[in-house]
């Protein structure tokens, strides 16, 4: 991975060059609507603008740059940090049965100020920033896997789903309208696939960023195996073994959590 100093002028003009020749995982067709004070009631934010037109390339390097240094690094460390506690503290009872992963939610879910630091700066990034920008779907995805480790699994599968939905392929005559993800009663549907394709070229690779949607029908599964719906599971992780669209990256990923289920049963 090449690696670029924040906000430097090297990585304005290649972000500037991507926005204009490299597809974007936005979320067309997205509608914010929030209270707010009697002061402000005529403020637009960025969030609120329409997204039926195509965003400005370099508006769109400012909204990118903002939404990815200022809020997804700091948040992505936030909860790494958390993560890191949790593994410290934890201690294996070779009397019992150890656990599957080196940490405890429950010691997670006791940092649960730091949890909601992570899920102010997720909400703060998709509502002060243009909801065109390329991080939205990662501000969902980061969203959820907060409320996951604070064990509320009920608003982190909330998160996945709406990421699963909202961000899945569209043609511009499908926006704004309902689709049925995996059916062929859609026109080019397939039930035979749920998940995004990614592209697997060498250019790729090194400068886009891949779709999070993919990676929310993992902790989708994983979701559900804390709530100990396994059918559920079991039907998602053989849909996603057969599906040619799921990406290389996730396949471990994808073993390891059929190993938890194994685990769990």
């Amino acid at each position: 991975m090449i690696h670029f100093k924040p906000f430097s002028s090297t990585l304005i003009v290649l972000m500037f060059i991507l926005s204009l020749h490299y597809p974007t995982w936005a979320q067309p067709g997205a509608v914010v609507n929030i209270d707010k004070p009697s002061k402000y009631e005529k403020r637009v934010l960025p969030s609120e603008k329409p997204t039926d037109k195509p965003l400005n390339p370099l508006k769109k390097v400012t909204q990118n740059l903002g939404s990815h240094y200022n809020y997804h690094f700091n948040g992505t460390q936030k909860l790494n940090e958390v993560l890191f506690n949790a593994r410290t503290a934890q201690k294996d009872d070779f009397s019992k049965l150890l656990s599957f992963y080196p940490i405890s939610l429950d010691a997670t879910a006791s940092q649960e100020g730091e949890l909601d630091s992570v899920l102010i700066k997720c909400n703060d990034a998709i509502l002060l920033h243009d909801l065109r920008s390329d991080w939205v779907d990662d501000f969902y995805l980061l969203m959820g896997k907060a409320y996951f480790y604070r064990k509320d699994f009920d608003s982190a599968l909330l998160a996945f789903q709406y990421l699963n939905y909202a961000f899945q392929p569209r043609k511009k005559d499908e926006i704004g309208f309902p689709k049925y993800i995996g059916s062929n009663l859609e026109e080019g549907g397939n039930s035979f696939t749920i998940s995004t394709k990614e592209k697997h070229n060498l250019l790729s690779s090194f400068i886009s960023n891949p779709p999070a949607r993919n990676e929310a029908l993992v902790w989708t599964i994983r979701s559900l195996i804390e709530k100990e719906q396994h059918q559920d599971a079991w039907s998602l992780i053989e849909t996603l073994k057969r599906d040619k669209h799921f990406p290389a990256r996730l396949a471990p990923t994808l073993k390891e959590l059929q190993a938890l289920l194994y685990y769990n049963e």
